[in-house]
């Protein structure tokens, strides 16, 4: 589901935000907009690991020629320590860096599809991990390098336990702050079946298989094939650029699975049995009052309990026609997975048919999809 614009809050924008929604807006228009992000962050890592090498060997040729320079000329005071732990802080940023870079990197190679929402709320979870990452780098290695200055020129006086102290009460504060945020960003990725990379991940993915399992399959389905497609000449050549409709399909089996979700709450707190008992208790008084304004009244709270039984009922018979075209969708795209595979192993081959029942079944997904959307407005 689309979250809601920054141009839809009632609040006042600065035209500076206005821009940017009106930009980010139109950068999703574009349906290879996930491929240039993948590609960009590639490009991203790439550049940043690259430059690492030269400016670790410059580091150390420099911290050699330091302790060498400081061994002649005054090895009582041990002054090369000082650029050589600052510089050593540079150094560790710079590797975090590589290291965000290349989670960020990872996370969208593991995700073949990945619609807005999913992409936004990955983002969001990458700087919020990225800033507690860098604020915890910043923390312990700006600390030790004031402890060597403190132990190399006043030992006798611990100050660098003031400032460390001062520093905690921050870290702690945005340690608090972060680490519940990032759970719930976790919790929600993994109910849009969003693959995480780490530890946490492999929780996060097996809570989302079982909220999710066909969406679950689907992704797995998606990213098998565009892989390759990927790879191989052949089916570039018999089928053409169809990364961008595999990834939409696997969107809509994952918006239609969640609207089947909702459904079902909705379905299970107000059951259509409870409304037909409600419905008979009104119909009973209705007949028994005698008072002309009391009957029109029953009569207003018949017919909305009436609708709202038809809604019900209506959705009940849409859900299990759902359920009837996700597991349908799931089979074809493993036809399509099995006659990819033939077209591989065979120098020609005619036109398939798996191709175009998945363009009629994605049409048919679109028609669910648009119908849960009225019948549960109708609820509402």
């Amino acid at each position: 589901m689309r979250e809601l614009s920054i141009l839809d809050r009632p609040f006042s924008l600065t035209y500076d935000q206005i821009m940017r929604a009106s930009k980010r807006a139109k950068f999703f228009e574009n349906s290879n907009w996930l491929t240039q992000v993948r590609d960009k962050t590639e490009r991203g890592f790439q550049s940043m690991f690259t430059s690492l090498l030269p400016h670790g060997i410059v580091f150390l040729a420099s911290s050699v020629f330091l302790i060498v320079t400081n061994i002649l000329t005054s090895p009582a005071f041990p002054w090369a320590y000082f650029p050589i732990a600052g510089w050593g802080i540079g150094i560790c940023h710079h590797i975090q860096n590589v290291f965000n870079k290349w989670k960020r990197a990872r996370i969208l190679r593991k995700n073949a599809s990945l619609t807005e929402e999913q992409y936004l709320l990955v983002r969001s979870y990458m700087r919020k991990e990225g800033s507690f990452r860098h604020h915890r780098t910043a923390f312990f290695a700006v600390n030790a390098y004031l402890a060597g200055i403190n132990l190399v020129t006043w030992p006798y006086f611990l100050w660098f336990l003031i400032v460390m102290g001062a520093w905690s009460v921050g870290f702690l504060a945005h340690a608090a702050v972060n680490i519940p945020a990032r759970a719930f960003l976790r919790k929600r990725l993994a109910e849009l079946g969003v693959k995480l990379a780490g530890k946490s991940s492999i929780h996060d993915l097996a809570g989302a298989a079982s909220s999710l399992p066909l969406t679950a399959k689907a992704n797995a389905l998606v990213a098998e094939l565009v892989s390759e497609l990927g790879r191989s000449r052949e089916l570039k050549n018999h089928f053409g650029e169809l990364e961008p409709f595999l990834r939409k399909f696997s969107g809509q089996i994952r918006e239609l699975e969640q609207k089947e979700r909702e459904l079902e709450s909705v379905l299970a707190s107000a059951s259509a049995r409870e409304i037909e008992k409600e419905l008979a208790t009104l119909r009973d008084r209705h007949a028994k009052t005698e008072k002309q304004l009391v009957k029109t009244e029953y009569e207003k709270t018949i017919k909305q309990f009436e609708r709202h039984q038809k809604a019900l009922l209506d959705l009940e018979e849409r859900r299990e026609v759902c359920g009837v075209r996700l597991s349908s969708s799931i089979a074809l795209l493993e036809q399509f997975r099995l006659d990819a595979a033939m077209i591989r192993s065979m120098s020609a081959v005619g036109d398939i048919s798996s191709l175009s029942m998945l363009r009629e079944k994605s049409a048919e997904l679109a028609t669910s999809l648009a119908d849960f959307e009225a019948g549960l407005a109708e609820l509402e």
